[in-house]
């Protein structure tokens, strides 16, 4: 299977983030489990927008794969994509104003 085809990188790149927020849902239930965070509001809190921005950024992992491994339109394909989750992630939560 080709690796390097701007297809399996927007796949890629569109599957990673879920899976790291699945992750950071699991992070966040055993913090909670353990009495490191609650959910009132103490020291530190794994808010939505962390968890989303966290798993926006687990992009950088296919982004390096496809950077050491020098498949240049699946790291186009990642990137293009990365940038447009970041954008929606500043628009969703109000911290772009236009």
């Amino acid at each position: 299977m080709n690796k390097d085809t701007f297809v399996f990188g927007l796949i890629v790149a569109l599957v990673t983030p879920f899976l790291g927020y699945g992750l950071g849902l699991l992070i966040n239930f055993f913090l909670e489990m353990g009495g490191v965070i609650d959910k009132s509001g103490g020291i530190f809190q794994f808010t939505l927008k962390l968890r989303v921005l966290v798993s926006i950024i687990f992009n950088l992992i296919p982004f390096q794969i496809a950077q050491r491994n020098r498949w240049d339109n699946m790291l186009r394909a990642v990137g293009v994509v990365t940038i447009l989750l970041m954008f929606g992630w500043a628009f969703h939560f109000n911290l772009l104003h236009f």
